[in-house]
């Protein structure tokens, strides 16, 4: 979808922009929660933040499957 008209498309540009970074704020948060989970080892630190960054993507593609399924 597009717009002819600049002001609209002016909002619609801020808004992505607002957005993402809303998502990226609230995923380094949890990142960090999830590394300070992981104690005072380096390798579980890890663990945590990769499985819990999967963990919370994985409802989101799903989701994205059945919307974009025709």
């Amino acid at each position: 979808m597009s717009t002819h008209d600049a002001a609209e498309g002016g909002k619609a540009a801020a808004a992505i922009s607002t957005t993402q970074l809303i998502a990226l704020s609230i995923t380094s948060a949890l990142g960090g929660t999830l590394m300070a989970a992981g104690g005072e080892s380096i390798a579980d630190a890890a663990r945590y933040a990769t499985l819990g960054i999967a963990l919370l993507v994985l409802p989101g593609v799903f989701t994205a499957r059945i919307v974009t399924r025709q």
